[in-house]
């Protein structure tokens, strides 16, 4: 008796926030359907009704800690000490001493806050069956007075000793009005209180005393008892009134001051037509006006929301230390001194542990669990290593943990906030960390900074400088400034109107960038779960400066060997110091650097000579199409690496010409075959991927 008084006074408990929620929603809901009112009190019977609750992330009802027995036992009892008043020794026949002592005990009395809820559900069944029988007796009473009534309907009876119409009874309920009712009263009367049977009010309202009975003890209860009574007589006048005109609402309002009775108790029965709020149902009733479709769809939606925030519970929550057997990891965050995130079996260490201790101190998961396997096979795709072998294992999207302490592994249980450990390896780790190059020139760009869909706070972050670096064709390396004072950091810009886009600008630092592979870093610092050093990450995005090819010379492959080319010399684009010397006479190409010149391209003739930089160092290649041999005269592509001093070569001796033309400011190649000018393939001009060789990309595979 004593627990279930006890899961009473939960459930009454409970109901009372929906008790609030719903007289709050009545005052929102005044131009309403009254009808809305008495489903909204429905909620309400739901939840004293129904001994269990699901449970949603979108409940509104409070989370609270349920009354049980335990909470009601002290916190520490003394043991009952015993008092030895005497010990005894018996001799026995043989003349031996009995070795049973004889001691006399006294118990402490125990304390009045344990047995005050066996006192208290006394009380509560006492005021129970009071109300029941209060109930039956008022029933029984009105039963007798209605005895020497007159049947004059099928569902209709006239009496001379009642004051007004009422209905009785639940199974078959009978319209009882009195003798002395006017005529003009009795089709108003009588469409009322037919409209309470429509409803079926005289089952709901005695259902609400019975709810009443039980829950007596909370007020809250006595009051949503009253409202419902009010609701469900202005929801039937509404039923009644809706389609009258102004002077039948008058003659209604009329009947019901005739019939009205003063109130003086709560009644579970009979439903009497003049019993309830007389005064506020007849304004009601005279300025009544049908609600727009919009009020009734506002309203319905309303309740329908209601239902779903209201007769669900929170989720219940353990915290990790409490999940399982308590006993094995009350001590899960105590005594760590280093921390380990792993991720696929990759280890990442952390810095200071008790920053991610903190964290994972607050997170909870459902309080059953959803697989109460141990198996140690379960998903484990990310780790929380905390001390030797205790290990925190979460499914691949973390929305599931089951923790492994080497002695007996935990059942696996739903966690509630998955998204802060999904942001805690993403911080580690560095996942999900970016920065994309967008709106690149050769003097600035803008850097898109993405941290914060990681964590949810700027705060958490310390933005430094921006800081360039080139591709050599091996490695990346540091872009040095155009003068050794100038600081190789670059400031930027952060844009008002979006903080994570950044205007970076190089051109006093640098200056315009030749034509090349680079990429831009940035080092982020997470500090907040970190203590005072923080995790540092570096983040970098690549981007090219578009390779345009340049024409130094060139002549049509038909002109007469005869024909010659002026002599000409450059300097060669990206490394300006160096000079280059075309010899149409020598069939040569000379380069000069450091008051040395020697020979880099030969051929018989050189039909032209561009600039390209294929190799991504900033420093163009002399890309030539040359002629080669006696009698059997292919055309090939020479190309030569002036830093690396390399010479790469495109051919095929007796079967295919490759001629190089300069398209869209892009170094294109066409293959043909030798015997006539069928061409065999065209595109791009490239290094092959480990660099050593020349290759045709087709237009359709190239990056402009």
């Amino acid at each position: 008796m004593t627990n279930l008084f006890l899961k009473l006074v939960n459930m009454s408990i409970t109901a009372s926030w929906l008790v609030g929620a719903v007289v709050l929603l009545r005052l929102l809901l005044k131009k309403a359907p009254k009808a809305i009112h008495c489903c909204l009190w429905a909620l309400v019977a739901i939840r004293l009704v129904c001994p269990f609750t699901l449970e949603s992330s979108i409940s509104l009802v409070p989370r609270q800690t349920p009354i049980t027995v335990q909470t009601f036992q002290p916190e520490a009892i003394a043991p009952s000490p015993s008092v030895e008043y005497g010990i005894i020794r018996q001799e026995s026949p043989t003349g031996e001493l009995s070795p049973a002592p004889v001691m006399a005990v006294n118990h402490l009395d125990t304390p009045f806050s344990a047995i005050l809820p066996d006192y208290l559900s006394a009380i509560w069944l006492a005021g129970l069956c009071f109300l029941l029988i209060y109930a039956a007796e008022s029933w029984l009473r009105i039963r007798q007075r209605v005895i020497p009534s007159i049947q004059i309907g099928s569902d209709l009876w006239i009496c001379d000793h009642i004051d007004t119409p009422f209905i009785l009874g639940i199974v078959r309920p009978r319209i009882y009005i009195p003798s002395i009712l006017a005529s003009q009263d009795t089709n108003y009367v009588l469409a009322h209180e037919r409209t309470h049977l429509k409803r079926k009010d005289h089952w709901w309202k005695p259902f609400g005393f019975l709810l009443l009975s039980v829950y007596w003890f909370n007020p809250v209860i006595w009051i949503a008892y009253c409202l419902l009574c009010r609701d469900i007589e202005m929801a039937c006048d509404e039923n009644v009134i809706r389609n009258m005109d102004i002077a039948e609402k008058k003659a209604y309002s009329t009947a019901l001051l005739n019939c009205s009775l003063p109130r003086h108790r709560i009644a579970a029965c009979p439903l009497a037509f003049g019993e309830v709020g007389v005064r506020n149902r007849v304004k009601k009733v005279l300025h009544y006006r049908k609600p727009p479709f919009r009020t009734i769809l506002i309203a319905a939606v309303l309740c329908l929301l209601s239902a779903i925030c209201l007769l669900t519970n929170p989720a219940s929550r353990l915290y990790l230390y409490e999940i399982d057997d308590s006993r094995n990891y009350s001590d899960l965050f105590i005594n760590t001194d280093a921390v380990f995130l792993v991720k696929e079996g990759e280890q990442y260490s952390v810095p200071h542990p008790d920053g991610v201790l903190n964290l994972l101190d607050d997170i909870t998961v459902r309080e059953h669990p959803v697989n109460r396997s141990r198996e140690e096979t379960r998903d484990k795709t990310h780790q929380v290593h905390i001390r030797g072998n205790t290990y925190l294992n979460f499914s691949w999207n973390f929305t599931h943990i089951w923790i492994d302490n080497g002695v007996k592994p935990t059942h696996t249980y739903r966690v509630n906030e998955p998204e802060v450990l999904r942001a805690l390896f993403a911080i580690i780790t560095g996942e999900k960390l970016s920065i994309t190059a967008l709106d690149v020139t050769p003097t600035g760009l803008t850097a898109v900074f993405s941290p914060k869909k990681v964590y949810d706070s700027e705060d958490h972050i310390l933005e430094g400088n921006y800081w360039l670096e080139y591709w050599n064709g091996r490695q990346w390396k540091p872009l040095e400034p155009l003068k050794p004072e100038i600081p190789r950091h670059i400031h930027s810009a952060i844009l008002l109107s979006d903080p994570e886009r950044h205007i970076v600008d190089w051109s006093v630092i640098h200056g315009p960038l030749s034509a090349g592979k680079y990429r831009i870093g940035r080092t982020i610092v997470f500090m907040d779960i970190f203590k005072d050093s923080g995790i540092a990450h570096d983040l970098y995005a690549e981007f090219a400066i578009a390779k345009n090819a340049s024409t130094w010379f060139q002549s049509p492959l038909d002109a007469a060997h005869d024909s010659p080319l002026e002599d000409s010399s450059a300097h060669l684009p990206g490394a300006e110091h160096i000079t280059l010397h075309h010899s149409y006479e020598d069939h040569q190409i000379t380069i000069e650097a450091d008051g040395k010149i020697e020979r880099i391209i030969s051929g018989w003739p050189i039909f032209g000579a561009y600039f390209y930089d294929l190799t991504g160092d900033g420093v163009d290649e002399v890309c030539t199409t040359v002629a080669e041999g006696f009698g059997l005269i292919d055309i090939r592509v020479r190309v030569y690496d002036c830093m690396e001093k390399t010479l790469y070569e495109l051919e095929d001796r007796g079967n295919s010409n490759y001629v190089l033309s300069v398209r869209s400011n892009q170094l294109a190649v066409t293959q043909t075959r030798t015997d006539h000018y069928e061409v065999l393939n065209e595109g791009l001009l490239s290094l092959s991927d480990d660099g050593t060789s020349l290759m045709i990309i087709p237009r359709d595979n190239s990056a402009g």
